[in-house]
C-alpha cells in the first residue's frame, strides 16, 4: 500500500512539472511571436534583466560602455563569467533564450565550440537563424536532462533561467555529470533567499568547489530601475493584456519579482565553481 501512494504521489510531482514547463514554453512562444508581429525580434537577443554597477565588488573581465547596444545585459554575462578563461574551451549555455548569453561567450571570450540548449522551440529557431557561425550550435532540450554524454563540457553557463526549474537539484546533478573535470559552472539566478544555502550546500555534496558566491541583487533592480522605460517603450507597442504579463519577466520596478528582490525575499546570486 505504501509503495502504490509513493508512485501516485510521484506521478502527480512529474504532472505537475510538466505542465510548468509547459506554461514556461508557451510564455516564451508568445513573446517570440509577438516581437514578430511588431517588427522588432531582431533587436532583442537577451531576456535577462542586466547588471547596473554598484559599490558591489566587480569580477568581470571585460567593460561596458554606454554607446553598446544591451550593454546591461551584456555586463550582467561578464560578471557570470567573472574570471573564468574561456578560450578555446567547449561551452555549454543551459537555457539559452534568445542567444545573446552564448553569442558574446563566443565573440569576447574566443571560445572553441558553444552549445546553447533551450526548452523553447521558438527560441531556438530564432538562434538558428540570428546567431550563425560554424562553432555555434543549438538545440531544443531539458534542463533537468541534458542530452549529453559525461564529461562533455569545459565550463557550462546558467544565466536567469533556473528559477523556472521544477527541480533544481536534477539540473545541478546533470551540469556536474556533463563538466569535465576541472571544468567550470557559471552560475547567476534569483531564488528564494532561504533557500541559497541549501543550494550552495548542493552543489559542494555532488563534488563541486566554491569559489566565488556573490549577492548581487543591488545590481539587478539597479539595472531593472534604469532600463525600464526602454523596456516600455519596446514592449508598450504591444498588446496592453501582454504587457501586463510581461512586467514580472521584465522584472520592471513595481512587479512582483521586482518587489520580491527589493524586500529580500529574493535573491540574486552569481556562483563560479569548480568540478574537483
Amino acid at each position: 500500500m505504501e509503495e502504490s501512494i509513493d508512485i501516485k504521489g510521484l506521478t502527480i510531482l512529474n504532472d505537475v512539472r510538466d505542465a510548468d514547463k509547459e506554461e514556461i514554453k508557451k510564455h516564451i512562444t508568445t513573446v517570440a511571436e509577438s516581437l514578430d508581429i511588431n517588427n522588432v525580434t531582431r533587436f532583442v537577443t537577451f531576456l535577462n534583466w542586466g547588471y547596473k554597477v554598484t559599490d558591489n565588488e566587480q569580477f568581470a573581465q571585460y567593460e561596458v560602455n554606454d554607446t553598446m547596444l544591451n550593454k546591461n545585459p551584456h555586463k550582467l554575462l561578464f560578471e557570470i563569467v567573472g574570471l573564468v578563461d574561456l578560450k578555446d574551451k567547449i561551452v555549454l549555455d543551459v537555457g539559452c533564450g534568445r542567444g545573446g548569453n552564448l553569442a558574446g561567450v563566443n565573440k569576447d571570450y574566443k571560445a572553441h565550440s558553444c552549445v546553447g540548449l533551450d526548452l523553447t522551440e521558438a527560441s531556438v529557431q530564432f538562434d538558428h537563424v540570428r546567431h550563425i557561425a560554424n562553432n555555434m550550435f543549438f538545440l531544443v532540450g531539458d534542463a533537468e536532462d541534458l542530452p549529453f554524454k559525461n564529461e562533455t563540457f569545459d565550463a557550462v553557463l546558467n544565466c536567469e533561467s533556473s528559477y523556472g526549474y521544477p527541480n533544481i537539484h536534477k539540473f545541478y546533478y546533470g551540469v556536474y555529470r556533463v563538466l569535465k573535470t576541472g571544468g567550470h559552472f557559471m552560475y547567476g539566478d534569483m531564488l528564494p533567499t532561504d533557500k541559497w544555502p541549501m543550494y550552495e550546500q548542493y552543489l559542494i555534496s555532488l563534488g563541486f568547489e566554491i569559489l566565488r558566491n556573490q549577492d548581487i541583487t543591488e545590481n539587478i533592480l539597479a539595472s531593472c530601475d534604469e532600463v525600464a522605460e526602454n523596456h516600455y517603450s519596446v514592449y508598450g507597442i504591444m498588446d496592453q493584456g501582454f504587457m501586463e504579463g510581461m512586467k514580472d519577466s521584465l522584472s520592471l520596478p513595481g512587479s512582483g519579482i521586482y518587489n520580491d528582490m527589493k524586500s529580500g525575499v529574493q535573491q540574486f546570486r552569481v556562483i563560479n565553481v569548480i568540478k574537483k
